[in-house]
């Protein structure tokens, strides 16, 4: 049996945020080359705080092992310095479910969920966390 990977995902550094799209169904393999290419770019920040804005409008699910996968990444960049993650999340339902069941656990970090991207901002500018403009468009 060959390992297929079923979703996608792009990450762009912009300051210290890090906007995060992902769509598809994600199995463990691409949990873990996100994971992969996410702390490529945590380690450029150089142990600064960061937050993370995340669209997952596209997002469909994601296997049990992709979310223990997610869980562990997600402990670990707490780790390394993410205190505060913008998800900009349509319908709610299963998708919430899944991605409140990997929220870290620590008094320093916080999770929201916004319909708005403009919310989502808005929260992380409030919390000390200005989004810079893209690669390529200054």
């Amino acid at each position: 049996m060959q390992d297929y990977y079923y979703g996608d995902f792009a990450i762009l550094r912009r300051g210290r945020i890090l906007e995060i799209f992902v769509g598809g169904e994600w199995n463990q393999q691409m949990a873990t080359a996100f994971a992969e290419c996410f702390f490529e770019l945590v380690s450029e920040l150089d142990g600064q705080e960061f937050a993370t804005l995340v669209h997952v409008a596209e997002f469909v699910l994601g296997t049990p092992e992709f979310q223990q996968v997610i869980a562990a990444g997600a402990q670990q960049a707490v780790e390394a310095g993410m205190r505060r993650e913008a998800y900009v999340i349509f319908g709610g339902g299963i998708k919430l479910a899944q991605f409140s069941a990997m929220t870290p656990v620590t008094g320093e970090y916080q999770r929201r969920y916004f319909v708005s991207y403009i919310d989502a901002i808005s929260w992380l500018q409030n919390e000390g966390y200005a989004l810079e403009a893209k690669p390529g468009m200054d």
